[in-house]
């Protein structure tokens, strides 16, 4: 969690009014990617006002652009010293941007800028970056998990690093349907059209570099 900037605890006042904040991302590099979205929490208390703007740098920081100006609608009650003191004191649901026009691109940085204008402490937390553009994600705990619907199945992974995935599924006789080498995986979903196979059971066969699993999965066709 980072608190930009606000009162400070030892003075009575807030910064300097156009005093700057900023929290800038490391390099990342998009060059693979065809799809991208970032997420972030923001807990914020309308006491006066503070304007939070997000920029991106294709050039590894040396020059900034501006990407979006935050529109806070805040529903908390106005007080000094902020601090979240619970999943309520948060923005729901995550925040979240399309950033797909920045892919294909490997020397991004991106900068939170907060600047003061006589308002209260504003956090920042949980900035994410999935190489998917889908803003209303599957939550999974685990590095991964197959679900589905009607003839489509789905497969979203959560890993902590990129690496290479081999998928294979198999219909309940054991006939290979799909066989497949994903790289580059992080945190996107896959979406398997089933239709021609129709309804039934299917196992889905995923080897990590850590661990190969398999996992039954049932399609009620449409």
């Amino acid at each position: 969690m980072v608190k930009m900037f606000g009162f400070q605890k030892q003075q009575a006042k807030a910064p300097p009014v156009g005093e700057e904040s900023w929290l800038v991302s490391p390099v990342l590099d998009f060059s693979n990617a065809n799809k991208a979205s970032m997420f972030y929490d923001l807990s914020y208390v309308l006491n006066g006002d503070q304007q939070l703007k997000i920029l991106y740098s294709e050039d590894c920081g040396q020059t900034y652009n501006n990407m979006l100006n935050i529109n806070y609608n805040s529903t908390f009650n106005s007080g000094t010293y902020w601090t979240p003191f619970a999943d309520s004191s948060w923005s729901l649901p995550k925040r979240s941007i399309s950033i797909n026009a920045l892919t294909g691109k490997d020397q991004l940085r991106f900068a939170f800028v907060a600047t003061a204008n006589n308002g209260n402490n504003l956090y920042i937390d949980n900035i994410e970056f999935f190489i998917d553009d889908d803003l209303s994600p599957l939550t999974i705990s685990n590095a991964y998990s197959v679900y589905g619907g009607g003839d489509e199945m789905k497969l979203t992974f959560s890993l902590t690093e990129k690496q290479t995935v081999f998928l294979k599924i198999y219909d309940i006789q054991g006939r290979v349907l799909v066989d497949n080498t994903l790289s580059d995986v992080l945190n996107q979903t896959y979406s398997f059209d089933l239709g021609i196979q129709g309804s039934g059971i299917y196992i889905v066969r995923v080897a990590l570099k850590d661990q190969v699993s398999a996992t039954k999965v049932f399609l009620n066709g449409k």
